[in-house]
């Protein structure tokens, strides 16, 4: 176990993994601390440091006596609080292992035993918890916090899970999270037309509507979609996607909780989100958007290849005179390549500002006619930037697979 700890704190280890880690190793301390000795017999630890374990249970009994049997505040380092450490190095050894364990245990595995330990445990209320549920919601990683809130629903129906409110059940994961087969890496920022439709389909007895709120749709979707694999809240899913902070609002493009969406409507939204789960885990290929859209981050059209395109198009009128155009047309390329939305392409935003540019009714035309030709001109230009896409992306690839190589 030491040597594990130390691995977290090792200069090679990601920081963010590591925060992580010490928050879950705490939070399912508290939790064997608060149900101890029933794991006891699974624990399979040398008997010196199960002794030690029951003998630092009793002292926080004694602890809590001493109090009047009132548990001290949940800011406190009493020891009769859950979340406070052993002060004997062989408990604290034999609290932090069984804890790691569980930890390391298969999703599965992990569901049944917070099942088993959570029948044994107070309500969450309970002062002796400490600052247990604070680091759950706070600090604990998305995955271990979404298995601990589901196990404590099962548990205590009438509460909400520990640290929680309405609002974060609202924005909780439709379906149930679990391994699914792909990875959130592989989940675009826009949801593609063949999945859209796959999903309208599968929402029987009633598709799922196509108007101008299907961007918001597609992106509760898509969110939805790391959440089931990831067990992150909508807005840290929304992060992981790169989608701005302020599109979470009401203004510009609202992302609603799927549950507020579809509450009063005859759609099957849970059964239709699993079929579509399944189909993207049986794709032969799975993309890793994310590592596109950090590579294509700093990506512009280059003068060059707009320079044919104005040559090529049979009528120049579209491209030539109209410096909207020339605008739009890199957004449109660079959504194809990342399959991200066309409005967070870098043409457009100055670094680090997803604010730094007011869309017009003509960008969202032009976008539109791009992805929809309405006559043989605009497929013409359409053709000519998905062709350059394509070129970009191949080489991009080539150099891609060129670093893995050298790298192995």
């Amino acid at each position: 176990m030491q040597r594990t700890i130390l691995d977290w704190l090792s200069p090679s280890a990601t920081p963010q993994t590591a925060f992580h880690r010490f928050a879950d190793l705490q939070v399912m301390a508290s939790i064997v601390n608060a149900t101890w000795p029933h794991t006891a017999d699974a624990t399979h630890l040398p008997h010196v440091l199960t002794a030690a374990l029951d003998e630092q249970h009793a002292a926080q009994q004694q602890a809590a006596e001493s109090v009047g049997g009132k548990p001290p505040h949940r800011g406190s380092r009493h020891p009769s609080l859950w979340s406070t450490e052993p002060r004997s190095s062989a408990a604290t050894a034999a609290l932090l292992t069984i804890a790691h364990t569980h930890l390391r245990q298969p999703v599965h595995q992990l569901r049944e035993t917070l099942t088993s330990l959570l029948e044994h445990a107070p309500e969450t209320p309970d002062r002796r918890w400490g600052a247990t549920w604070v680091t759950l919601q706070r600090d604990a990683s998305p995955l271990i916090r979404h298995e601990i809130d589901n196990a404590f629903r099962r548990r205590f129906p009438a509460q909400h899970p520990p640290g929680s409110s309405d609002q974060a059940d609202r924005t909780a994961c439709v379906i149930p999270v679990r391994a699914r087969g792909y990875q959130a890496e592989n989940i675009p920022q826009h949801l593609p037309d063949e999945w859209f439709t796959l999903l309208s389909r599968a929402s029987r007895p009633k598709f799922l509507p196509r108007s101008p709120q299907t961007n918001g749709l597609r992106r509760a979707v898509a969110v939805q979609l790391v959440q089931a694999v990831t067990g992150m809240r909508m807005d840290e899913a929304a992060r992981f996607l790169g989608i701005p902070t302020n599109w979470l609002g009401p203004f510009p493009a609202p992302l609603h909780p799927l549950r507020l969406i579809f509450q009063k409507k005859p759609y099957d939204l849970a059964g239709a989100l699993e079929q579509l789960a399944e189909h993207i885990a049986a794709l032969p290929q799975q993309v890793d958007y994310r590592q596109r859209r950090e590579s294509f981050q700093p990506w512009n059209l280059s003068t060059a290849t707009w320079n044919k395109i104005c040559r090529t198009v049979p009528t120049t009128r579209i491209v030539r005179s109209d410096d909207q155009f020339r605008e739009c047309s890199p957004a449109f390329v660079w959504s194809l390549l990342t399959g991200s939305e066309w409005k967070l392409a870098p043409c457009f935003l100055p670094p680090h500002s997803p604010e730094g540019r007011t869309f017009t009714q003509q960008d969202s035309k032009i976008i539109q006619r791009l992805s929809c030709p309405p006559d043989r001109t605009w497929k013409a230009v359409a053709d000519l930037l998905r062709q350059a896409a394509h070129r970009n992306l191949a080489s991009w690839e080539r150099r891609h697979q060129q670093r893995r190589s050298v790298s192995s």
